[in-house]
């Protein structure tokens, strides 16, 4: 028995069924790929990738070690359900959860265009005899160092996952909160990254080792993060009267203050327009820009991490030639 070429297999399957029910799919927008326009910038998810994922063209191959990454995002679901569960049992409250296809969303464009989704989690309770909506999560796997740095201590939560989960809230009616679960721990280099740590002082929570050490030029002892440890950390969202996005962590015992995000419900609209109009327009939606979720510019391009940046290269003012190259490589992916 050969258990590598049984999981491998299995996985292969997987995959690939993956793949028919994307198919179902071709011609809806998903909430998963959220985005939003702002200043006449494309934030969150790339226009461009969304549209391909509308058109059915698939872009690139998932590597098997990106696939173990995105088991464990699944498994963290299992597991979140399987608390909350419990949870509710143990307080008695009068709640029950729904996941996923039990509580999708659905809304069309201007252009008749369907926009679907479907939430991790979303608790409610029976009111008039009636199943309604409380409060959705949305869970998201922390998998580095940095964004566990980032999410879990800085207390900055990624702008993509914002916006989704700000889209789901939106179109359910109900508050919805982000959550982020670090279920590693990560070691951190004794060098320029011990710089990229606020002092403990100033730190609001504990999701770090401290360790001490002696500093060879002044032989003074000093404290240094040794490692980030687990944790879960949460965000509340709320949209203003006029349809912004504010958020702010939940830490117990502290009431921090709400934080204005360049997410607009007006934004996504025009985001899921814009994709469309790409196809009818024939003009590429400008590539993304990565802001924080403040609003404040980020320290890189999504575009460097994307196996389709030299094709935008060679053909960024040219839909049709972009398309047919994205398309002869998509064949050969498939080959």
């Amino acid at each position: 028995m050969d258990i590598e070429k049984l999981y491998a297999s299995g996985v292969e399957k997987m995959a690939k069924e993956h793949d028919e029910l994307e198919e179902t799919k071709v011609g809806t927008l998903r909430a998963g790929n959220t985005g939003a326009i702002f200043g006449g910038q494309v934030i969150g998810k790339c226009a461009r990738l969304t549209l391909l994922r509308y058109l059915g063209i698939r872009y690139e191959l998932i590597a098997d070690s990106k696939r173990l990454m995105f088991d464990a995002g699944l498994s963290n679901e299992d597991i979140w359900v399987k608390a909350l569960e419990e949870g509710i049992k143990a307080s008695g409250e009068p709640y029950t959860i729904r996941t996923e296809e039990d509580t999708p969303i659905s809304w069309k464009t201007s252009k008749g265009v369907l926009v679907t989704g479907r939430p991790d989690i979303v608790l409610g309770r029976e009111v008039d005899g009636k199943w309604t909506a409380v409060k959705g999560l949305e869970l998201k796997l922390a998998s580095s160092l940095w964004t566990c740095r980032d999410t879990g201590i800085m207390m900055e939560p990624k702008l993509m996952h914002l916006l989704q989960s700000a889209h789901y809230g939106w179109k359910l009616g109900i508050p919805f909160e982000l959550w982020y679960t670090n279920r590693a721990e990560f070691a951190v280099g004794s060098g320029w990254e011990q710089k990229t740590f606020p002092a403990e002082k100033e730190m609001l929570t504990q999701n770090v080792e401290w360790a001490e050490r002696k500093d060879k030029r002044t032989g003074k002892t000093v404290k240094y993060v040794k490692k980030v440890l687990q944790f879960r950390q949460g965000y509340e969202t709320q949209w203003s009267d006029k349809g912004q996005l504010l958020y702010r962590p939940l830490l117990e015992g502290k009431e921090l203050h709400f934080t204005t995000t360049p997410i607009t419900q007006k934004g996504i609209e025009q985001y899921y327009e814009k994709v469309v109009d790409q196809a009818e327009e024939k003009k590429l939606a400008p590539r993304p820009q990565l802001l924080k979720p403040d609003g404040a510019k980020g320290n890189y391009s999504p575009c460097d991490y994307c196996p389709l940046k030299p094709l935008c290269d060679k053909k960024e003012n040219d839909y049709d030639g972009w398309l047919a190259m994205v398309q002869a490589h998509a064949s050969g992916l498939k080959a």
